[in-house]
């Protein structure tokens, strides 16, 4: 067990940072390396990283696998996870990003807040819990609860019907056939919410059942274009939006 799981040991409402920043202050300083695990969790932490304290994605590393950059030595890595909790570098041991569950809005929750020179601009990261199907359930109870305005709501979500890492934004629109935008669409009333799709389609898409292409892992080489392009460029996106 590292020191900052200690440090989280029994709480897992919240966590409190300034005590773990005032023991591992290299976790807030800004343009450092990560490895990420390549999993929601993981790649949540990696765009909320390279967004705010402009770190750079060197790799990935699965449990079993690691791919890093040839020209960046490990020890120079922040590791993102705490599955890979490693003794003789840098490691948080522990997702920096904290989602809560919560059973009656049907999701995995995070607040934060982005402040600018004169806003201060409240961001809530919510991962639905709900079948796929039934995205609409969760983003509907979310947005009651919140008081979020259609207008307010940035869905993510990876997209079959694109090849793989091909990045559309869509201001509104109908689902174009993809069942959770469809449910969104449905509860909310509305077809008047913002979309960040990203491709996923690659060469044997058209080989393998839908239901199970989406479960499948990752290629070394979609690893990396997700580490140097993809991740990067939807980092961009979400910043033009929300300035």
């Amino acid at each position: 067990m590292s020191k900052i799981q200690e440090l989280l040991l029994g709480k897992t409402d919240q966590i409190h940072y300034e005590e773990i920043i005032k023991n591992y202050p290299w976790i807030i300083k800004k343009g450092q390396n990560c490895i990420l695990s390549p999993d929601s969790d993981g790649l949540l932490c990696g765009l909320f990283m390279l967004a705010y304290l402009d770190w750079e994605i060197k790799g990935f590393y699965d449990g079993k696998i690691m791919l890093l950059d040839k020209d960046t030595p490990v020890k120079d890595c922040v590791f993102l996870d705490m599955e890979i909790f490693r003794e003789e570098i840098k490691s948080v041991g522990h997702h920096m990003m904290q989602f809560n569950k919560n059973k009656k809005l049907q999701s995995e929750i995070l607040e934060t807040e982005i402040n600018n020179t004169s806003l201060t601009t409240k961001i809530i990261l919510a991962k639905p819990q709900t079948f796929m199907n039934n995205s609409g359930k969760a983003v509907k109870a979310l947005a009651d609860y919140y008081k979020i305005k259609n207008n307010n709501i940035i869905i993510i979500y990876d997209e079959l019907d694109l090849p793989f890492g091909k990045i559309r934004v869509r201001n509104r629109g109908s689902s174009a056939g993809h069942n959770g935008i469809k449910s969104i669409i449905q509860h909310l009333n509305t077809e008047d919410f913002l979309r960040i799709r990203i491709g996923i389609a690659n060469k044997f898409r058209e080989k393998i059942l839908s239901e199970i292409f989406v479960l499948k892992k990752f290629s070394r080489d979609e690893y990396k274009e997700l580490q140097n392009k993809i991740l990067p460029e939807v980092v961009g996106k979400i910043k033009e939006i929300i300035k």
